[in-house]
């Protein structure tokens, strides 16, 4: 499964963005940060930096079971998809 979309923007994709619903809610989450930060004169008081922290490590745990990384098992070393054996 392919889990981000190669080329294209947002709009352009449509359907092949929808299914990475923890990608929005990263950018989501990440935007909301950047607005609290702003906000609070560039240092988040710690409750607020703990809870903003904790949804950032949620997400990336749903990221992960929706589009886990590779076996390494299964592997093509670079040099072998250059250059043949």
């Amino acid at each position: 499964m392919q889990c981000a979309p190669s080329q294209g923007t947002d709009a352009s994709l449509g359907a092949g963005w929808a299914a990475l619903g923890w990608a929005k809610n990263m950018e989501q989450l990440l935007r909301t940060i950047s607005q609290a930060v702003d906000d609070a004169g560039n240092a988040l008081p710690p409750d607020d930096a703990r809870d903003y922290r904790k949804s950032y490590k949620a997400l990336l745990k749903k990221a992960e079971v929706e589009c886990p990384p590779p076996d390494p098992l299964i592997r093509v070393p670079l040099i072998r998809l250059i250059r043949p054996p």
